[in-house]
């Protein structure tokens, strides 16, 4: 507990050593130590980028390994600090993770990665509505193009019984071009 809170705290301070150390703790033997490792990567990563600063690619391959751990939880902080870091050359690896899909669409849109907007219009057809709801906004966030799937997935989503799906649909509708007849 006492290292996990430190990792914690190391990401949140930060320091020119803070990174090395955690992705040294990347290979703790406590679950709970690795994900605040990952977690405090991605706090040091997200002030980086806001600060223009070059991601640690040191740090982004550490996690990268990460994605391999048999905790969720820890993959999922993982997935959550590559996004924070806009890590590009993970995306296709992010996008096969056991981490809550929510979570691993924001990291994509993050990344502003559009090679994953018929991912994300596939992700409209689940049956969990923050799934739903998650895809609708991150087609909204990346800007996808309007295509054909993009207009009927709204069209469809436009009648969901969320009332968060609707307005993240409503959203994408408005960017739609009138057709000419």
């Amino acid at each position: 507990e006492e290292r996990a809170r430190a990792c914690l705290a190391l990401g949140r301070i930060g320091g020119e050593n803070a990174a090395a150390r955690l992705i040294q703790a990347l290979n703790d033997p406590a679950a709970s130590v690795r994900a605040y490792a990952a977690f405090g990567l991605g706090l040091i990563g997200d002030r980086n980028w806001m600060a223009r600063s070059e991601a640690s690619s040191e740090a982004a391959q550490a996690l990268g390994h990460v994605l391999q751990d048999g905790d969720r939880r820890v993959v999922t902080y993982a997935v959550e600090a590559l996004g924070k870091m806009r890590w590009r050359r993970l995306g296709r690896a992010i996008a096969n993770t056991p981490a809550p899909l929510a979570v691993t669409l924001t990291a994509l849109v993050r990344m502003d990665d559009s090679r994953f907007v018929d991912w994300m219009t596939s992700a409209t057809r689940s049956d969990d509505q923050d799934i739903r709801w998650a895809a609708t906004v991150a087609l909204e966030e990346l800007q996808a193009p309007v295509t054909d799937d993009i207009t009927r997935a709204y069209l469809r989503l436009a009648k969901d019984r969320n009332d968060f799906v609707r307005a993240a649909v409503a959203r994408g509708l408005g960017r739609l071009e009138p057709q000419e007849n």
